[in-house]
């Protein structure tokens, strides 16, 4: 079994090649080139050198799922025993996950849906056990962990959208651990949303189905029960529920 530096850097290659052959780039070719040739793997080096040119060579990737095949299920079996590697392990799973859901399946050799099918079962196998961790902690707020995203960071540059989540990492946490859900609404699959309250500001945190939650400051009405809640244990003052109660409804 190899260690885990060396199952993480099969993740990370394996997700460089995956975006190669979902969204063709130099970018993602030449990133999981260079790892190749830092393993010292200099057949997959002259894959990814080949797949650089759009559209070509990126069959050749396909040769390699089988290898990827075993490291994902090394680094599940291992993760099943590790919590920390667990944690660092779900994000960049559900991205795979992500990836492979979008290969074109009737595009692709015989030969290459069985592994992807086993890594998909395997992947989600892992991920469902981790989605059975937002329940508990509804109830358990001191088992939540934030898990900031850079798509709340702040504003500008490239694809970054989104309301700024405006406290640091040790204050999210706190109004992460103190936040409420709409428990007067049926509870279903997905996790609800959970609504924080500090200085005068109402703050949303979503679940990032990999065992974290990621927040952001958002100007509108929490559910009801959430600000009645907050009303009658004194969270807010009076001044302060007859203010948040008229933000707008967005129908949460």
């Amino acid at each position: 079994m190899a260690n885990k530096a060396e199952l993480i850097l099969d993740l990370v290659q394996f997700a460089l090649d995956l975006v190669g052959l979902v969204d063709p780039t130099f970018i993602s070719d030449g990133a999981s080139g260079l790892i190749s040739l830092a393993r010292g793997q200099w057949l997959d080096a002259v894959i990814s050198g080949a797949s650089m040119i759009p559209y070509v060579g990126d069959m050749m990737k396909l040769g390699k799922l089988p290898r990827y095949a075993r490291s994902i299920a090394e680094a599940i079996a291992l993760a099943r025993e590790d919590a920390k590697l667990a944690d660092q392990l779900r994000p960049a799973l559900a991205k795979l996950l992500e990836a492979l859901n979008r290969l074109p399946a009737d595009k692709l050799p015989r030969d290459a849906i069985a592994p992807i099918l086993q890594m998909k079962r395997e992947i989600e196998a892992f991920l469902s056990a981790t989605n059975v961790l937002w329940k508990q902690q509804l109830t358990s707020p001191a088992l939540r962990k934030y898990a900031p995203t850079p798509k709340h960071a702040g504003r500008g540059g490239p694809g970054v959208k989104g309301t700024i989540m405006d406290l640091d990492d040790a204050q999210a946490r706190q109004v992460l651990q103190s936040a409420l859900y709409d428990a007067a609404a049926p509870l279903r699959d997905k996790a609800p949303r959970l609504w924080g309250y500090r200085n005068g500001k109402v703050y949303q945190f979503h679940y990032d189905n990999a065992g974290g939650w990621h927040g952001f400051s958002d100007d509108v009405k929490p559910p009801d029960y959430v600000i009645q809640q907050w009303r009658a244990t004194k969270a807010i003052s009076e001044a302060e529920f007859n203010r948040v109660r008229k933000l707008p409804n967005r129908g949460f």
